[in-house]
């Protein structure tokens, strides 16, 4: 039998299912496992570790349950095999998982460079496959974006996120303060309010300090990140425009 033979050819070699409407059968069974994204390769191995069976399947039930159950074997021995790729030292963007998680959400960016969730919207995120280390670029993406690719869109990530850290800091700091003011009639409006009030300065004192410094706050958004080009707004502007409740 030559080796560039079908898998359902190598089965029928080996003495199984050797009559004419089985044929078509395994044919229909090859037209099944390609769609189901099967490798030949395994399909190969899955026939002749049922050769080597002590109890032969009888019929095309049994032969179709026997080729799956060799494929679930096939399959756990791969997940359980010791990865022979590894990273030399822990991978701080991914943890050296190959996937980079918590990004901002794309779809979630405002024109100005915020994270919705930084100025009361959703609190969306995505992932990204991981490209800056050995396990990431050992994956296979996807249908995943790369870190990279990510990036080319949204260059500022980890500011936004040290910004929206630092944006629910203040958030909850300033619900405890309104829900401890008994004149508040909606402390969490008001602590909306002056949460993204205090924010929003704060936002506009780091452009000015970054501005002065040449475009890059090395303190805020690391030395691999540039400062965010923000246009912002008055915390009530942005609070209506994104229903936050004032």
């Amino acid at each position: 039998m030559s080796e560039s033979a079908p898998w359902w050819e190598v089965y029928r070699s080996l003495g199984f299912m050797s009559g004419a409407r089985q044929e078509q059968t395994l044919q229909a069974w090859a037209r099944m496992f390609e769609a189901e994204g099967r490798d030949e390769a395994d399909l190969i191995a899955a026939a002749y570790a049922i050769a080597r069976r002590e109890k032969i399947p009888s019929f095309a039930e049994e032969h179709l349950q026997a080729l799956r159950q060799e494929l679930r074997r096939i399959d756990g021995e791969r997940a359980h095999r010791t990865p022979s790729v590894y990273n030399r030292q822990p991978c701080a963007l991914c943890g050296d998982t190959g996937v980079v998680c918590g990004l901002p959400h794309l779809r979630y960016l405002d024109a100005g460079g915020y994270w919705m969730a930084s100025i009361g919207g959703p609190e969306y995120t995505q992932a990204a496959a991981c490209d800056r280390c050995t396990i990431g670029r050992s994956k296979p993406a996807g249908q995943m974006c790369t870190l990279t690719q990510y990036e080319q869109e949204n260059p500022h990530w980890l500011a936004q996120l040290n910004y929206h850290r630092d944006y629910r800091a203040e958030r909850s700091a300033a619900l405890r303060a309104a829900r401890q003011d008994p004149a508040a009639q909606h402390p969490e409006s008001a602590a909306e309010r002056l949460s993204l009030d205090k924010f929003f300065q704060r936002i506009k004192d780091r452009m000015s300090k970054t501005r002065a410094a040449g475009g890059v706050d090395d303190s805020e958004a690391g030395s691999e990140t540039q400062a965010i080009s923000f246009n912002a707004g008055t915390a009530t502007d942005r609070c209506q425009q994104y229903g936050a409740g004032v």
